[in-house]
């Protein structure tokens, strides 16, 4: 399993190498404790009654400057959260949920997890899964925030209703 993360690991470091410098603007140093970070996050294993479980946490760059918020799903084997759709589906599409105090600000996209093949029109979330925001601090205020997901999961033989998870944050500097 340790093996994964670290090829996990290793594509997304490769791939955001490939912006030029002119169009980087998270420090080399914050993605990498990002990434580090991503391994800490403690989890329960889900299971059929709560096939998905999430935790997230901050990361600070040395002089606080800028942070990254990353977020660490695991899905429960069989189970499946949906991911992407062509066209109209009764399934609902899993969406990144964010609230943060004044004074930060996105840098870039979300890095989030690659899709799987589910069938000819839906593209699906399954096992564990990775999602890293980087921000900028424009004010030294102490605040709260939350980051989650709204999402519904399915197996083979059942949806549940949609959900909204949220982690709560302490964001202080």
């Amino acid at each position: 399993m340790r093996e994964l993360h670290m090829v996990l690991i290793l594509i997304i470091l490769l791939a955001s190498s490939c912006v030029t410098a002119q169009e980087k603007k998270v420090d080399e140093a914050l993605e990498e404790k990002a990434f580090e970070a991503y391994e800490t996050i403690q989890l329960n294993k889900p299971n059929g009654t709560d096939p998905v479980n999430l935790g997230a946490l901050v990361v600070w760059n040395k002089d606080k400057s800028s942070l990254a918020l990353v977020m660490r799903v695991l899905i429960a084997d069989d189970w499946h959260i949906y991911a992407s759709q062509k066209g109209t589906s009764a399934f609902i599409m899993t969406e990144l949920k964010v609230e943060l105090p004044n004074g930060i600000q996105q840098i870039g996209e979300w890095i989030k997890p690659d899709a799987h093949y589910f069938s000819e029109d839906l593209d699906v979330y399954e096992g564990e899964l990775l999602y890293i925001g980087y921000f900028k601090v424009t004010s030294r205020k102490v605040g709260k925030g939350k980051v989650g997901l709204y999402y519904q999961t399915c197996d083979l033989n059942q949806c549940f209703p949609p959900k909204t998870k949220m982690v709560d944050l302490d964001i202080k500097l």
